[in-house]
Protein backbone atom coordinates (compact mmCIF):
# COMPACT_ATOMS: atom_id res chain seq x y z
CA UNK A 1 0.00 0.00 0.00
CA UNK A 2 1.19 3.50 -0.85
CA UNK A 3 1.13 6.09 1.88
CA UNK A 4 -0.08 9.54 0.86
CA UNK A 5 -0.68 12.72 2.75
CA UNK A 6 -4.27 13.97 2.90
CA UNK A 7 -3.42 16.78 0.45
CA UNK A 8 -1.85 14.32 -2.01
CA UNK A 9 -4.93 12.08 -1.76
CA UNK A 10 -7.20 15.05 -2.45
CA UNK A 11 -5.12 16.09 -5.48
CA UNK A 12 -5.14 12.54 -6.80
CA UNK A 13 -8.89 12.19 -6.33
CA UNK A 14 -9.48 15.47 -8.16
CA UNK A 15 -7.23 14.43 -11.02
CA UNK A 16 -9.10 11.17 -11.69
CA UNK A 17 -12.60 12.41 -10.97
CA UNK A 18 -14.75 12.89 -14.07
CA UNK A 19 -15.26 16.50 -14.99
CA UNK A 20 -18.90 17.53 -15.00
CA UNK A 21 -19.50 20.17 -17.64
CA UNK A 22 -22.37 22.60 -17.81
CA UNK A 23 -24.42 21.38 -20.80
CA UNK A 24 -25.16 24.99 -21.74
CA UNK A 25 -21.53 26.07 -21.64
CA UNK A 26 -19.45 25.81 -24.80
CA UNK A 27 -16.15 27.14 -23.53
CA UNK A 28 -14.22 23.90 -23.90
CA UNK A 29 -11.23 24.15 -26.19
CA UNK A 30 -12.10 20.91 -27.96
CA UNK A 31 -15.69 21.75 -28.80
CA UNK A 32 -16.33 20.70 -32.35
CA UNK A 33 -19.31 22.45 -33.87
CA UNK A 34 -18.47 21.00 -37.25
CA UNK A 35 -17.91 17.40 -38.19
CA UNK A 36 -14.35 18.00 -39.31
CA UNK A 37 -11.08 16.32 -38.66
CA UNK A 38 -8.66 18.25 -36.48
CA UNK A 39 -6.28 18.93 -39.36
CA UNK A 40 -9.12 20.09 -41.69
CA UNK A 41 -7.98 17.96 -44.59
CA UNK A 42 -10.15 16.91 -47.47
CA UNK A 43 -12.66 18.67 -49.65
CA UNK A 44 -14.47 21.41 -47.72
CA UNK A 45 -17.67 20.62 -49.61
CA UNK A 46 -17.74 17.20 -47.95
CA UNK A 47 -17.65 18.72 -44.46
CA UNK A 48 -21.18 19.24 -43.22
CA UNK A 49 -21.82 21.63 -40.34
CA UNK A 50 -23.44 20.05 -37.30
CA UNK A 51 -25.32 23.30 -36.72
CA UNK A 52 -28.43 23.91 -38.81
CA UNK A 53 -28.02 27.43 -40.14
CA UNK A 54 -31.48 27.38 -41.70
CA UNK A 55 -33.20 27.65 -38.32
CA UNK A 56 -31.45 30.94 -37.47
CA UNK A 57 -33.50 34.06 -38.00
CA UNK A 58 -34.19 37.19 -35.98
CA UNK A 59 -37.14 35.66 -34.12
CA UNK A 60 -35.05 32.60 -33.19
CA UNK A 61 -32.26 34.86 -31.90
CA UNK A 62 -34.70 36.86 -29.74
CA UNK A 63 -36.11 33.83 -27.95
CA UNK A 64 -32.93 31.68 -27.76
CA UNK A 65 -31.29 31.52 -24.30
CA UNK A 66 -28.74 28.73 -24.80
CA UNK A 67 -25.16 29.93 -25.06
CA UNK A 68 -24.19 26.75 -26.87
CA UNK A 69 -26.82 27.24 -29.57
CA UNK A 70 -25.99 30.92 -30.00
CA UNK A 71 -22.28 30.18 -30.22
CA UNK A 72 -22.99 27.52 -32.82
CA UNK A 73 -25.03 30.05 -34.79
CA UNK A 74 -22.20 32.58 -34.42
CA UNK A 75 -19.59 30.16 -35.79
CA UNK A 76 -21.84 29.04 -38.65
CA UNK A 77 -22.79 32.62 -39.60
CA UNK A 78 -19.18 33.78 -39.33
CA UNK A 79 -18.04 30.96 -41.61
CA UNK A 80 -20.89 31.54 -44.05
CA UNK A 81 -20.27 35.30 -44.17
CA UNK A 82 -23.51 36.06 -46.04
CA UNK A 83 -25.62 37.53 -43.22
CA UNK A 84 -23.70 40.29 -41.40
CA UNK A 85 -26.81 41.84 -39.80
CA UNK A 86 -28.00 38.50 -38.45
CA UNK A 87 -24.47 37.82 -37.19
CA UNK A 88 -24.53 41.18 -35.37
CA UNK A 89 -27.86 40.25 -33.76
CA UNK A 90 -26.41 36.90 -32.60
CA UNK A 91 -23.34 38.64 -31.16
CA UNK A 92 -25.51 41.19 -29.34
CA UNK A 93 -27.68 38.42 -27.83
CA UNK A 94 -24.63 36.36 -26.88
CA UNK A 95 -23.02 39.32 -25.13
CA UNK A 96 -26.22 39.98 -23.20
CA UNK A 97 -26.32 36.35 -22.01
CA UNK A 98 -22.56 35.85 -21.57
CA UNK A 99 -20.65 39.07 -20.83
CA UNK A 100 -17.35 37.15 -21.12
CA UNK A 101 -18.00 36.38 -24.79
CA UNK A 102 -15.51 38.23 -27.00
CA UNK A 103 -15.14 38.43 -30.74
CA UNK A 104 -11.97 39.31 -32.64
CA UNK A 105 -13.38 42.81 -33.18
CA UNK A 106 -13.44 43.38 -29.40
CA UNK A 107 -9.65 43.11 -29.30
CA UNK A 108 -8.97 45.47 -32.21
CA UNK A 109 -10.47 48.64 -30.78
CA UNK A 110 -8.07 51.47 -30.23
CA UNK A 111 -8.45 55.21 -30.15
CA UNK A 112 -6.55 57.98 -31.88
CA UNK A 113 -4.88 58.78 -28.54
CA UNK A 114 -3.62 55.17 -28.35
CA UNK A 115 -2.17 55.50 -31.83
CA UNK A 116 -0.41 58.77 -30.98
CA UNK A 117 1.00 57.25 -27.79
CA UNK A 118 2.33 54.22 -29.68
CA UNK A 119 3.87 56.46 -32.36
CA UNK A 120 5.52 58.61 -29.68
CA UNK A 121 7.01 55.49 -28.04
CA UNK A 122 8.39 54.22 -31.35
CA UNK A 123 9.81 57.63 -32.27
CA UNK A 124 11.47 57.96 -28.84
CA UNK A 125 13.02 54.52 -29.25
CA UNK A 126 14.31 55.39 -32.73
CA UNK A 127 15.78 58.68 -31.46
CA UNK A 128 17.58 56.82 -28.65
CA UNK A 129 18.94 54.27 -31.12
CA UNK A 130 20.11 57.06 -33.46
CA UNK A 131 21.87 58.76 -30.55
CA UNK A 132 23.52 55.48 -29.49
CA UNK A 133 24.54 54.79 -33.08
CA UNK A 134 26.21 58.20 -33.34
CA UNK A 135 28.11 57.58 -30.07
CA UNK A 136 29.31 54.19 -31.31
CA UNK A 137 30.41 55.68 -34.64
CA UNK A 138 32.15 58.56 -32.88
CA UNK A 139 29.89 61.22 -34.38
CA UNK A 140 28.62 62.60 -31.09
CA UNK A 141 28.95 66.32 -30.38
CA UNK A 142 31.38 65.67 -27.53
CA UNK A 143 33.84 63.81 -29.73
CA UNK A 144 34.72 66.90 -31.77
CA UNK A 145 36.13 65.38 -34.94
CA UNK A 146 34.80 62.36 -36.72
CA UNK A 147 36.85 59.26 -36.01
CA UNK A 148 37.52 56.42 -38.38
CA UNK A 149 35.75 53.11 -37.90
CA UNK A 150 39.02 51.55 -36.75
CA UNK A 151 39.11 53.98 -33.84
CA UNK A 152 36.18 52.19 -32.22
CA UNK A 153 38.43 49.20 -31.60
CA UNK A 154 41.42 51.26 -30.51
CA UNK A 155 42.53 50.26 -26.99
CA UNK A 156 43.07 53.82 -25.80
CA UNK A 157 39.60 54.93 -26.89
CA UNK A 158 37.79 51.90 -25.47
CA UNK A 159 39.57 52.11 -22.10
CA UNK A 160 38.89 55.81 -21.89
CA UNK A 161 35.16 55.19 -22.28
CA UNK A 162 35.07 52.43 -19.67
CA UNK A 163 36.50 54.62 -16.90
CA UNK A 164 33.89 56.39 -14.77
CA UNK A 165 33.84 60.16 -15.11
Amino acid sequence: MVSMSPQEMKNFAESIAPKVADPDDDDQANSNLFNRPADRTGDPRDMKPSFDLYKVDYRWVEKETSKRELKGAYVALKEDGAFPDLLAAVVKKLKSIDPRFKTSDDFNKYTLADEHEANADVNAFLADMDKSDKVIRGESAGAGAKRTSGAIFDEKVSTARSEPT
